[in-house]
């Protein structure tokens, strides 16, 4: 118990202030390209709003599916279980959401100063499976990375649907309890879900639960197309609403006096958000449609390499490791991150299984 709230302080704490860059550049690469970076024109205008807007982009999307939407799972979830039925179980309830919700933005901060750092999120467990063979996965950090996904994921999942149809006014005192049957059983199917990624990760079910081995198969392409059109909409579009429904409600900004105001922000958030998540289907079918051999080509020549991330001396997988929303793929897409943006959809995808 002493070693792990010791690696977890260090994890958290040691250089939580330091946002220096530390990406890797080979200085002969940047030597030979002096020349030609110096006679360059300095980027327009256009081109550094796109880049602002990308960053703003990623901290804005992991701020609200990750911060808010841990404190609005908790809220959704009591709400399901009947445990705000009473005023003293409102407040327990509201300091238990803020305190989560206090976690994972200590963890936000870790994420966002690790992408700073390094132009890159932190390696999902599977990846450091392949990369670190030899060395068994910090017991810490897996636990951290589960420990997340129960709160975003299985209680998110409940509490999108719980909060979406509250939102859209689908839910009311006369079918309330249609609802809660509803979102019990879309918490189940992910929490089964989470289980499988737990096994897989412990390597009982790698060669069945991983989309690795063969893009083709019509296994992969069932998890593939079940992670997209079920999971990312359910956690992204519907997350995303309740996530600002219940957050709001939390802090108290939200009563039943100001909930005129509240639905049409939530909403506004959710059509976002749908767009979004169409975006990326489009191009997530369009990297279907690629011969199989170019995308594994082209995830190849951009796979991953651990040492680029601390070093091979001092590769600390406690570090890498950590908690992250699987869902969230804007980090793929920022222009800055050029060893993640042509990884395609193996990687995307991957992140969820």
């Amino acid at each position: 118990m002493k070693q792990f709230f010791h690696r977890s302080h260090h994890h958290y704490f040691h250089g939580c202030c330091d946002w220096h860059r530390r990406r890797k550049t080979t200085e002969s690469s940047s030597s030979s390209n002096s020349s030609s970076i110096s006679s360059t024109s300095p980027p327009s205008l256009i081109a550094s709003i796109a880049t602002i807007a990308s960053y703003l982009q990623v901290i804005s999307t992991k701020f609200l599916l990750e911060v808010m939407g841990a404190s609005g799972a908790i809220w959704g979830c009591s709400d399901i279980l009947s445990l705000r039925d009473t005023k003293d179980g409102t407040m327990r309830m509201r300091c238990t959401a803020i305190l989560v919700g206090g976690i994972f933005l200590a963890r936000y901060w870790c994420h966002m100063k690790y992408w700073w750092q390094f132009e890159r999120e932190c390696l999902p467990m599977h990846e450091l499976q392949q990369h670190n063979r030899q060395r068994a996965v910090d017991r810490c950090a897996c636990f951290q990375s589960h420990a997340s996904n129960a709160v975003l994921q299985v209680l998110g999942g409940a509490g999108a649907i719980w909060g979406f149809s509250e939102v859209i006014m689908l839910r009311h005192a006369n079918n309330a309890m249609e609802w809660r049957v509803a979102s019990m059983v879309v918490g189940s199917v992910f929490l089964i879900r989470w289980m499988f990624q737990i096994v897989a990760d412990c390597s009982y079910l790698v060669a069945w639960w991983s989309t690795d081995d063969d893009p083709s198969s019509i296994r992969v392409i069932i998890l593939q197309w079940y992670e997209m059109l079920v999971v990312k909409f359910v956690l992204e579009v519907f997350g995303a609403t309740g996530a600002v429904w219940g957050f709001s409600e939390v802090v108290t900004l939200r009563s039943s006096d100001t909930n005129r105001l509240w639905r049409p922000i939530a909403i506004g958030i959710g059509v976002i958000y749908l767009v979004r998540w169409i975006c990326h289907l489009t191009k997530f079918a369009q990297s279907e449609r690629e011969p199989v051999g170019a995308i594994a080509d082209s995830v190849a020549q951009v796979n991953v390499d651990v040492d680029d991330v601390t070093g091979p001396d001092e590769f600390d997988v406690s570090k890498v490791a950590d908690l992250q929303l699987k869902e969230t793929t804007d980090m793929l897409e920022s222009p800055s991150m050029d060893s993640l943006t042509s990884l395609g959809a193996s990687e995307t995808f991957d992140e969820h299984i």
